[in-house]
């Protein structure tokens, strides 16, 4: 799908939310405008280059935001979450926000898109086959492209923080590939000596970059060298350059262009013994995922 920015204003303009539909369940009409201006967000975002840090993470936070309250509307947790939307039907009619989303969130998201959007570049684009969860994939693939524009503009702290996003999503897909292996590893690791073990293999939600770098790292899933996981730890750092106390504390103001090349080449040799190992995972005669294309 190709979209614009415009489309985005198109969409504002024309927001009149219609009258539930019962059959349908509560804001029949909301959720599908909500569902449309988010495709197009994504649809947007290989064309990105963000002027700075802070309006890449604003962009990010609110796409989340909308997709989380979808997917929670989609299926409440409860028929507590059911009936608290239902209790928020009334004022939706009367031109409410969409679906319990503050209209400014909408309206903030066409602005960064009007202010960073400047189209993809003719082929660039990324593809990661060896991912298996559909939003990692997308996460990763669109980061790629944006890191592709960083790397053209020399925006140094942008393009090393950028590839720490990348390897994380990549490591998240494949700690969520299966479960079961995942656990078992989760204790191999922990057993295991060295730093970045305080965790615990029973509660994953609460593991941090670090621990997911040794869980999937040589005492884990081996889907990491020992030399790789050692340098992919340098990721953490990259990634926390996106606020501001913590770029002061690393002292990013003294990154340099090979910075820039050093973090694409660890993430690149991230993918490459990911894609190896999911490679070498497949059962004799079964396809082989395509290979995968980087942006440049």
């Amino acid at each position: 799908m190709r979209a614009h920015p415009d489309d985005l204003t198109t969409l504002l303009r024309g927001f009149s939310p219609d009258e539930d539909k019962e059959e349908h369940g509560p804001r029949y009409g909301l959720l599908g405008w909500s569902h449309a201006f988010l495709k197009v967000c994504n649809a947007l975002e290989p064309g990105f280059a963000f002027k700075d840090s802070t309006s890449r993470m604003d962009w990010l936070e609110k796409v989340s935001f909308v997709d989380a309250k979808l997917k929670r509307w989609e299926h409440p947790y409860s028929e507590g979450d059911r009936s608290l939307h239902t209790r928020d039907r009334a004022a939706d009619r009367d031109q409410g926000p969409p679906l319990g989303i503050d209209f400014s969130v909408f309206r903030r998201l066409e602005q960064l898109a009007l202010e960073n959007w400047i189209g993809p570049s003719p082929g660039m684009a990324a593809e990661l086959a060896f991912m298996t969860d559909a939003d990692y994939k997308r996460i990763a693939e669109r980061d790629l492209v944006s890191l592709a524009n960083a790397l053209k503009s020399d925006d140094v702290k942008m393009s090393v923080a950028i590839a720490g996003f990348v390897v994380e999503a990549i490591l998240c897909d494949q700690l969520e590939r299966d479960r079961t292996a995942t656990q078992t590893a989760a204790v191999a690791a922990k057993a295991a000596r060295g730093a970045g073990r305080n965790f615990d293999p029973a509660k994953p939600d609460e593991w941090k970059f670090i621990h997911k770098i040794v869980i999937c790292g040589h005492t884990g899933l081996k889907v990491l060298s020992e030399r790789v996981e050692d340098a992919a730890q340098t990721a953490r750092d990259w990634r926390n350059l996106v606020h501001p106390k913590e770029e002061k504390a690393l002292g990013a103001a003294q990154l340099t262009p090979s910075d820039a090349t050093i973090a694409r080449g660890l993430m690149e040799k991230v993918i490459e013994e990911v894609d190896a190992y999911v490679r070498a995972s497949v059962p004799a005669g079964a396809a082989l995922p395509a290979p995968y294309v980087l942006p440049w």
